[in-house]
């Protein structure tokens, strides 16, 4: 096995409501189930005992919430990480970085990794060993396929949805604007009346992509 291996999962950025594409639900839920059958994968086979597997969003600064922009999940999956262990330091993805490259024995690649804190609710031993088994989602919310637009009426308001979803660019995970792609999104998965939450520090303008090319 390679010391390091980047990953990404294809569908993390949604076909938004794009006619007879896969909705956004479908999208999450087959990431989520990519991402247990790769750590099935792993924590079955011979090098499990000396793996650790980081797993962060892609442009979490484009989804918000009720609280701030840039709020993303984070998970370390490993055997020697503590078991049931919950670390509420504030971390970020230069802390992640920071972590592989300590592991590793690399220099920072940065001054943001270089002053970042690393993440350290490691164990002494590979503790932490039982193997992992993916929960399977419903087979009919990954096959779930956003609908047709001659199956809408005129009023409808997916067919809007759908035809503004036409006219993005998911030919790269980046190149669709960021709000406009995100807000249809928002509007497919919970209604077309339910406004998104307020924008709380986030950089980026509302017509403005995100085109920095930060998969991780």
């Amino acid at each position: 096995m390679p010391a390091l291996t980047l990953l990404r999962l294809p569908v993390d950025h949604t076909f938004a409501a794009k006619a007879a594409k896969h909705s956004p639900a479908s999208c999450v839920a087959d990431n989520d189930y990519g991402l247990g059958q790769i750590v099935q994968a792993v924590s079955h086979s011979a090098v499990w005992n000396s793996t650790a597997i980081f797993v962060i969003e892609d442009d979490a600064q484009s989804g918000v919430d009720h609280v701030d922009a840039h709020r993303t999940i984070g998970f370390v999956i490993s055997p020697w990480i503590k078991a049931h262990s919950v670390d509420h330091h504030f971390y970020n993805t230069d802390s992640m970085l920071k972590t592989i490259e300590l592991l590793l024995g690399l220099k920072p690649l940065s001054q943001y990794d270089a002053v970042a804190d690393p993440i350290l609710d490691w164990d002494t031993t590979p503790s932490n060993t039982d193997a992992f088994e993916p929960i399977v989602p419903p087979m009919e919310l990954i096959a779930q396929i956003n609908p047709k637009k001659a199956e809408l009426t005129a009023d409808d308001p997916r067919l809007e949805l759908a035809a503004r979803s036409e006219k993005l660019d998911f030919t790269h995970a980046d190149a669709a604007p960021a709000a406009e792609l995100d807000g249809i999104v928002w509007q497919s998965v919970k209604g077309a009346a339910e406004p998104m939450p307020a924008i709380r520090g986030r950089a980026l303008g509302g017509d403005e992509k995100d085109d920095d090319d930060d998969d991780h």
